[in-house]
C-alpha cells in the first residue's frame, strides 16, 4: 500500500516535473546543443523524474533535510564573507580617516 505524500513532498515532485517538462526550444537555447544531445538530455531528465516519483516519503524527507542543511551551511558561509568584507571596508575607511587628520 502506498504511503500518502505530504504537501511538501508533492510540491517537490511537481517542481521537479515542471523542470523536466521545460520547453524544448528553451532547453535548446539554454544549453546550446544539437538535436541528438537535446534528446539525450530529455531522456536523462525523464529517467530522473521516474526515479523521483519512486522515492518514498522517508527518502524525500531525508533529501529535504540534507538540502536544508546545505542551505544553512551556505548561509553561514555567506554571512561570514559579508562580515569579513564589512570589516575590510571599515578598516580601509578608518585608515583613510586617520590619514586625513
Amino acid at each position: 500500500m502506498e504511503e500518502k505524500l505530504s504537501k511538501e513532498e508533492e510540491l517537490f515532485i511537481k517542481r521537479f516535473q515542471e523542470h523536466i517538462e521545460a520547453d524544448q526550444e528553451e532547453v535548446k537555447h539554454a544549453l546550446n546543443i544539437n538535436r541528438q544531445q537535446r534528446k539525450q538530455y530529455i531522456r536523462r531528465k525523464e529517467k530522473e523524474l521516474r526515479a523521483v516519483k519512486n522515492l518514498t516519503p522517508i527518502q524525500i524527507g531525508i533529501i529535504t533535510k540534507l538540502l536544508n542543511k546545505e542551505k544553512e551551511r551556505m548561509d553561514i558561509s555567506t554571512e561570514e564573507t559579508r562580515m569579513s568584507t564589512y570589516s575590510c571596508i571599515n578598516a580601509a575607511l578608518t585608515e583613510l580617516y586617520n590619514l586625513k587628520k
